[in-house]
């Protein structure tokens, strides 16, 4: 059995290790400041008069349908969903995007999870998208998610 301590603070999920600590400014033992893309390249700046459409989602749809398309991306439609539970206690994972329009991105998950609990007690989230291979992010912060218990599973 594996027994981890950091700061005093443990929590033991379902089989998996959550280490929850604060965060100490302090030397480490491994630097690894020097592992940095250089990002700030002509080619990959985003500036606004160089976009083809102000609307937040038609850019989200034609970058979306760039990565869809790209063989180096496995999953474009992952992406991190960061919640909080009741004590504003942060929590982070990848999901996987289902839908998304003008009203919001879509994803599934059980009511019963870790992620489906901390969402009823405190229903604001923020999601990011990553593709690496364009040097983009996309992210929706603090906005409201609608929890339906009523999902209807049309099965062929």
């Amino acid at each position: 059995m594996l027994t981890l301590k950091i700061n005093n603070k443990l929590q033991l999920f379902r089989n998996k290790i959550y280490i929850c600590q604060r965060i100490i400014v302090r030397k480490i033992d491994m630097d690894i400041s020097g592992m940095r893309h250089e990002y700030n390249t002509r080619i990959n700046l985003l500036l606004e008069e160089n976009l083809q459409s102000k609307d937040p989602f038609v850019i989200f749809d034609q970058w979306f349908n760039e990565a869809k398309k790209c063989d180096k991306i496995i999953e474009p439609n992952a992406m991190c969903l960061a919640t909080a539970n009741k004590n504003s206690v942060p929590s982070a994972r990848f999901v996987l995007c289902k839908g998304y329009g003008n009203k919001g991105f879509k994803f599934f998950t059980h009511y019963t999870s870790r992620k489906g609990q901390e969402l009823e007690e405190n229903p604001q989230a923020a999601l990011t998208f990553y593709w690496a291979p364009f040097s983009r992010s996309v992210k929706s912060c603090s906005f409201n998610i609608l929890i339906t218990h009523d999902i209807n599973y049309n099965t062929c």
